[in-house]
């Protein structure tokens, strides 16, 4: 997960207010809203087809909102134009000429960046780890190498903050291993990164706030830590299961406890183990393991919805 205090501070780079966008009757995006903090890495976290795609759309101004606001910079929504000159984005799989080299493919491009440099584009290709493949045609690229060649042309106008796309969708673990260390080292250099992904996983090791948005509704906000607190359990072993489990119940701040094969799961986040482990000592039951669970954001999203996390939901 990232480190939460590398760098970042209270004011909001990217602000969105009740952003709406419908199709006749169907909300593809609905009073979505959300802040994101100057140094945050903040994943927009949904199954296929929650509406991430649109909503990122919007905010890159590709597509026009129904309703709602988008603040970039601090900048009042009618400026959004003059803000997106800061921000970099990718949405979905970069394109690129497969027989053209990446530096190549980056030159070709540069026209629409005025006053992109030679120098420019090698610093980029270094940033992303392409340097030594900068001569490298496009075609024989790896697809981990493909997307970060797609972040180096993002970031030739160095940006402020950049928007990913589902930045890992289509890799095999190399690849994904690949983008996840750039983006963390993109975010130690200062960078604010906006990243969407419907893998649970991916989003928990690589970000440090996230909103959750299902059906076009964004349903969870706040940062990762806290909400992965809200449903962390303590797991207990011991010989004498029911009577552990009877004393425990009986426990103010306890709120529930699953019992499976010789362990107990408590659900208690305002209690200290040493409290449970103390009463368990007192009452003259054994304690051979006692030790934290850390939830993961999948338990979570359970614990709020009660929905199955909906990966292959249409697009």
């Amino acid at each position: 997960m990232a480190n939460m205090t590398r760098g970042r501070d209270a004011s909001a780079v990217l602000e969105v207010r009740g952003l709406t966008k419908r199709y006749g009757s169907f909300a593809a995006a609905n009073d979505v809203s959300f802040r994101v903090y100057r140094g945050d890495v903040f994943g927009f976290l949904g199954p296929n087809g929650a509406g991430k795609s649109t909503t990122i759309g919007m905010l890159l101004g590709l597509i026009k909102p129904t309703a709602g606001e988008i603040s970039l910079f601090g900048l009042p929504p009618s400026r959004h134009s003059e803000g997106l000159a800061n921000v970099g984005g990718i949405i979905e799989a970069p394109a690129f000429y497969p027989y053209l080299s990446g530096r190549d493919n980056l030159r070709a491009l540069a026209h629409l960046r005025p006053g992109t440099t030679r120098q420019r584009i090698d610093e980029v290709l270094d940033l992303v780890g392409l340097g030594e493949a900068a001569t490298k045609k496009f075609g024989k690229y790896s697809l981990g190498m493909k997307q970060r060649l797609g972040i180096a042309w993002t970031l030739l106008h160095d940006p402020d903050l950049l928007i990913l796309d589902e930045p890992t969708n289509g890799l095999d673990p190399a690849g994904m291993l690949e983008v996840r260390h750039l983006i963390l080292s993109l975010a130690e250099q200062g960078k604010t990164i906006f990243v969407s992904s419907h893998l649970l996983h991916e989003i928990e090791q690589v970000c440090d706030r996230v909103a959750v948005i299902r059906r076009g509704e964004v349903i969870i906000e706040g940062d990762v830590d806290e909400l992965l607190s809200q449903t962390e359990r303590l797991i207990i072993r011991t010989p004498q299961l029911r009577d552990a489990a009877a004393l425990l119940r009986g426990l103010p701040g306890v709120r529930d406890i699953e019992a499976a094969d010789d362990l107990l799961r408590v659900d208690a986040p305002e209690v200290r183990p040493a409290t449970l482990n103390a009463e368990l000592v007192r009452a003259g039951i054994e304690v051979d393991e006692l030790r934290r669970e850390r939830a993961s954001l999948e338990s979570t999203f359970l614990e709020v919805t009660g929905d199955q996390w909906e990966g292959n939901a249409a697009a």
